[in-house]
């Protein structure tokens, strides 16, 4: 059983600038920032060490934990340049000698707990965690292979998917990071198409809002907590 986090939360948030310049993790929701939200949720779900990939305003982030003793023994990973998703993945789990973590989009909220049977022993690459998403028109619907790789589709504003199962930016990676090699910066779709990675899905009912565009900041800033 892999309870080890780490959480993706180094990117510039071009999206999110007409919100805040601020990096993402540490926009505030009802009185809680949202680092303090993830916290909390991995302790409910049983994770002891997280990892922060950081690159963009790193120093805010490390100032924010420095005032604000986490709940969760810490590491913390700086890029050099910016790794995209997957090679900030990849960075981190070569560099702390990790080859089987949970990852994390940093600016992603769940209404539900983690399947716990993403946490039992597995004999794939990857687990991926999926939603059920009515109208998609920005997500990768995920498709399952015979070979037990996964096929990616983006719904798009012009061609939206309609009740697809799509990553809801949790999944769980068991790789020997040293032996991937890919052209960086790379996402971790790249990663998981690219390498061919075994896959299983694992269904989580209940919402996500991905906040990191006005649109999503705005709905999740409607609920009455976080």
């Amino acid at each position: 059983m892999s309870n080890i986090a780490i959480v993706l939360c180094g990117g510039f948030g071009s999206r999110f600038r007409s919100i805040s310049t601020a990096p993402k993790i540490l926009t505030e929701f009802n009185g809680i920032k949202y680092i303090d939200w993830i916290y909390s949720y991995l302790y409910d779900n049983g994770f002891k060490t997280v990892i922060l990939c950081l690159y963009y305003r790193a120093d805010d982030i490390l100032n924010h934990l420095e005032k604000n003793p986490p709940l969760l023994s810490t590491e913390t990973v700086i890029e050099e340049e910016a790794l995209g998703t997957g090679g900030a993945v990849l960075n981190a789990m070569q560099k702390l000698s990790i080859d089987d973590a949970f990852i994390f989009n940093g600016d992603t909220h769940w209404s539900n707990n983690i399947p716990r049977a993403m946490f039992a022993s597995i004999d794939i690459d990857c687990a991926m965690c999926i939603s059920l998403v009515e109208i998609n028109d920005r997500y990768g619907a995920v498709y399952q292979n015979e070979d037990r790789t996964v096929s990616i589709v983006r719904g798009t504003a012009n061609e939206p998917l309609f009740n697809s199962q799509v990553s809801n930016g949790i999944m769980r990676l068991k790789v020997k990071p040293q032996k991937i090699a890919l052209p960086i910066p790379c996402s971790l779709e790249s990663l998981v198409i690219q390498q061919k990675l075994t896959v299983s899905t694992f269904p989580m009912p209940g919402s996500f809002i991905d906040y990191g565009t006005p649109s999503g900041y705005r709905r999740l800033s409607t609920k009455h907590e976080i």
